[in-house]
C-alpha cells in the first residue's frame, strides 16, 4: 500500500534488520509467485471451510497454502501463537502483502477480508484494522514492532483513496442516488439494470450449482435469500477468475451497448456497484457491428480472393476436399480453406550448409514423404469463431485453446469476443488476419474438426491433422535447399512481414513496444495477401505468424535415426515436452523465417505471433488426380 507500508517498514525497523533477518525476502519468495486471482482463491477456499473460530492448524495452513514442509515451518515459527494455531485474517494479509498482486487489488482484498457486514460498505474501525494487521505483520518479520499511531494515519489516507466502498465512492453514489430519486424513468430504469445483472450473475452461479432461476418474463426478489448473489454481496468471494471471464462475456451479451470486460467486474464487486457501473458507463462507440466485422470479405491489393468461412449457416460435419480450377488444388467444406496436393517426393529436410544455420537444422538429411494436402494459407480468426460457434467447448477447453487469465497483459489482444450470437472477431480487427494466441492443443483442435474428427482429443497427437515439420519445411522451399521459400536472394519487405526495424530488438532479440499498441494496430497481414510464397502457391510460409507443428520438439532430432523414417515425425509425448513451430513472424528479423529454421514451445501457450494451418493426408484426394 505504497507510502503507508513504506513508512511502516522505515518505523519498524533499519534496512539491515529487515535483511539480516531474512524473513522478508523469503516471504517474498514464497508468495511473489502469487497473483490477485490467486489470493483470491486462498479467501474463497478458505470461507468454503470456515468453522468461524478465525485460526488455523498446522494442516490446514499446509493444505490451503500448498507449501512444502520447510516453508510451513518457516512461516509457522513467525506467525503462529504458541506454535498452535495461525490467525486467519493474518494469514490473508502475509500472503496478500507479500504477494505481487497490484496495489490497487491489495486494497480491495484487504477490504474483503476485514469487511465485517459483507456489503463492502467499509467503517472506520475496519480501516484501522487493516492498518494494524499490515503493521503488526511487517513488525514479527523484522523482528520489531512498530509505532501503530505514527502510520496508521496514512495508510488509512491511502485505503480511502484506494478502495471504492470508501469515502469518495460514498460522495459520487449520494449523488447518482440524487439524480435517480428524482427522476421517476432513472428509478425504473436503475431496477432493470439491476434486474438483469443479478439474473445473469445468478443463473451462472445456479447452473454450476444444478439450479435455476424463474423465467426471464418473471421479475424476482433481489434480495431473496435463497439467491447465491445477492445485491450487496462481493463476487469475488464467490467467482474464481475464469468464471468473472464469463460473467463480463455473459454480461457484455445482456448489454451489447456497453463495453463490459472483467475489470468492470474487479472494480464494481458487487450486483449494486456493477449496475450502477453499467448505468453511467458511456455507449460504446462503434463503427460497424460484430456481425459485420466478422463477415465481411478482405479486398486488398496483393492479396487473392478470402475463401475461408465465417457463417455457420449451412456448416457441414463431413471433410470433403472438392477440387477447384487448378488441378492439384481442392477447398475443404468444413471451413472452405483452399489445400493443395502436394505429390509423394524424397524431401531433403534441415539445413547445415549456410553460415546462417544452427545446430538444431542439421544434419542435412532425406525423408520420404507420401502426398500430402497443405493448406493455402493459414486459418483466420474469423474461421476460428466459427468454429468454436460450431463445436461449442467448455470453459477449461476455451482456456486451453485461445483464451488468457483476466491479470494476462496480452488480454487487450486476444482476437475474439464472445456477442449476441456466439464468438466473433473483435469489432476493428480484420477477419482475414491469422488466427492468434491460440495454444498447440487449439491448433490442433481446430484441425481435427476440420477433417471429421473429434477436437476434444486435442493434447494427443495420436491423431493431427497439422503438418509435421518434414511436410512444412518441404511445403515451404520446395525441392531445393534454399534459404526461404523464394530462394537465396535477401528478404525485403515485398516478400514477407518481419520486423524490419533492428533498434527495436532488446539484448535477447525481442521486440517489446509492441505490447501496448492496440490489437487493431498490430503489423498482421491478413492470411490471403500475397508475401512469404512458396514455389507451390502458398501463402504465409516465411513471417507474418509463427505457425504449429505435429512434432514434439527435440534440438537433436535430426541427429536421430527416427528423422530419416518414411513420413519422419517426432511423436514423443512425454508430460513438459515442447512443440515445433516454424515460419518466423511479424516480431523478428527475417533470419528466423529461414524455411529450415526450427524452435519449440510449450503446448499451452499462446502468443500474438503464433498461428497455425492445417495439412491432410493426399489419400483423401489421389484417386481424382493424375499424380
Amino acid at each position: 500500500m505504497g507510502a503507508g507500508i513504506s513508512s511502516a517498514l522505515m518505523l519498524v525497523g533499519a534496512a539491515a534488520g529487515w535483511q539480516e533477518s531474512g524473513r522478508g525476502p523469503r516471504l517474498r519468495q514464497l508468495f511473489g509467485n502469487y497473483r490477485g486471482q490467486d489470493i483470491w482463491a486462498i479467501l474463497r477456499k478458505m470461507k468454503s471451510t470456515d468453522d468461524g473460530q478465525g485460526f488455523l492448524g498446522f494442516e490446514e495452513v499446509q493444505e490451503l497454502l500448498c507449501l512444502k514442509a520447510p516453508s510451513m515451518l518457516f512461516l509457522w515459527d513467525i506467525f503462529s501463537q504458541q506454535n498452535e494455531l495461525f490467525a486467519a485474517k493474518e494469514l490473508l494479509t502475509v500472503a496478500c502483502v507479500f504477494s505481487s498482486a497490484l496495489l490497487e487489488e491489495k486494497a480491495r482484498f484487504l477490504h474483503a477480508v476485514f469487511d465485517l457486514s459483507g456489503r463492502g460498505l467499509g467503517t472506520g474501525s475496519e480501516v484501522a484494522s487493516i492498518c494494524l494487521m499490515v503493521l503488526s505483520v511487517l513488525g514479527k518479520v523484522t523482528g520489531a514492532m512498530a509505532k501503530a499511531k505514527e502510520v496508521t494515519p496514512q495508510l488509512m489516507i491511502e485505503l480511502e483513496q484506494l478502495v471504492p466502498p470508501y469515502a469518495s465512492s460514498f460522495r459520487v453514489r449520494a449523488m447518482v442516488s440524487a439524480r435517480i430519486e428524482e427522476s421517476p424513468e432513472m428509478q425504473k430504469k436503475a431496477q432493470e439494470v439491476m434486474q438483469k445483472v443479478s439474473r445473469v450473475l445468478n443463473e451462472r452461479v445456479s447452473q454450476e450449482q444444478g439450479g435455476g432461476l424463474p423465467d426471464d418474463d418473471e421479475p424476482f426478489d433481489l434480495d431473496d435469500p435463497g439467491l447465491p448473489l445477492r445485491p450487496r454481496d462481493n463476487i469475488l468471494l464467490r467467482r474464481d477468475s475464469r468464471c468473472i471471464m464469463f460473467d463480463s462475456f455473459a454480461l457484455g451479451r445482456q448489454f451489447p451497448e456497453v463495453d463490459i470486460d472483467p475489470r468492470l467486474v474487479f472494480d464494481n464487486p458487487t450486483i449494486e456497484q456493477l449496475s450502477q457501473a453499467i448505468l453511467e458507463a458511456p455507449k460504446a462507440q462503434r463503427t460497424r457491428s460484430v456481425e459485420s466485422a466478422s463477415t465481411k470479405e478482405p479486398g486488398a491489393a496483393n492479396s487473392a480472393p478470402f475463401t475461408q468461412l465465417t457463417d455457420v449457416a449451412g456448416a457441414e460435419a463431413r471433410c470433403e476436399y472438392h477440387a477447384q480450377e487448378a488441378a492439384d488444388l481442392f477447398r475443404r467444406s468444413t471451413d472452405g480453406v483452399q489445400s493443395r496436393l502436394l505429390p509423394a517426393c524424397r524431401a531433403q529436410i534441415g539445413d547445415d550448409t549456410f553460415a546462417s544455420s544452427r545446430e538444431n537444422e542439421g544434419p542435412s538429411h532425406y525423408v520420404e514423404l507420401s502426398s500430402f494436402l497443405m493448406d493455402v494459407e493459414p486459418v483466420s480468426i474469423a474461421a476460428y469463431a466459427r468454429f468454436l460457434n460450431l463445436t461449442t467447448p467448455t470453459q477449461e477447453e476455451l482456456f486451453d485453446w485461445c483464451l488468457l487469465p483476466v491479470d494476462d497483459p496480452r488480454c487487450c489482444h486476444v482476437p475474439l469476443i464472445e456477442g449476441p450470437e456466439g464468438w466473433q472477431v473483435k469489432p476493428g480487427v480484420p477477419p482475414n488476419w491469422p488466427m492468434i494466441l491460440v495454444s498447440w492443443w487449439g491448433a490442433n483442435a481446430y484441425s481435427l474438426w476440420a477433417h471429421g474428427e473429434d477436437c476434444h482429443s486435442y493434447k494427443s497427437t495420436a491423431k493431427s491433422f497439422l503438418p509435421t515439420e518434414a511436410q512444412w519445411e518441404y511445403a515451404a522451399r520446395g525441392p531445393e535447399t534454399k534459404q526461404f521459400p523464394w530462394g537465396d536472394e535477401e528478404a525485403t519487405p515485398e516478400l514477407l512481414n518481419v520486423n524490419w526495424d533492428a533498434t527495436a530488438y532488446d539484448s535477447k532479440g525481442n521486440v517489446a513496444a509492441h505490447v501496448a499498441a492496440p490489437l487493431e494496430e498490430l503489423p498482421l497481414c491478413g492470411v490471403n495477401t500475397l508475401l512469404g510464397m512458396s514455389p507451390f502457391g502458398l501463402r504465409g510460409m516465411a513471417g507474418n505468424v509463427w505457425q504449429w507443428c505435429r512434432d514434439t520438439y527435440h534440438t537433436n532430432f535430426y541427429m536421430s535415426s527416427e528423422a530419416t523414417q518414411p513420413d519422419a515425425w517426432n511423436c514423443e509425448e512425454e508430460e513438459g515436452t515442447l512443440k515445433s513451430e516454424r515460419g518466423g513472424s511479424w516480431v523478428g528479423p527475417a533470419s528466423l523465417a529461414r524455411s529450415s529454421y526450427r524452435r519449440g514451445r510449450h503446448p499451452g501457450a499462446k502468443g500474438r505471433c503464433l498461428g497455425f494451418r492445417c495439412c491432410g493426408p493426399g489419400r483423401l484426394v489421389e484417386s481424382r488426380v493424375a499424380l
